[in-house]
């Protein structure tokens, strides 16, 4: 991902992996997290929050 403002660019390299509904709840509690809701009707963004 490459970002410009101000007339300044910098890049994020971003890995993406898709993940079961048990795959992510496994993978959240593993981080201390809980998935509290979805940030987009397409469920493609989750919102967690510590446990």
């Amino acid at each position: 991902m490459t970002y410009t403002v101000s007339g300044r660019t910098w890049s994020q390299r971003i890995v993406t992996k898709n993940l079961s509904e048990d795959a992510l709840e496994a993978q959240l509690a593993e981080a201390g997290l809980q998935r509290t809701g979805y940030l987009t009707p397409d469920k493609m963004w989750v919102r967690a929050q510590p446990v």
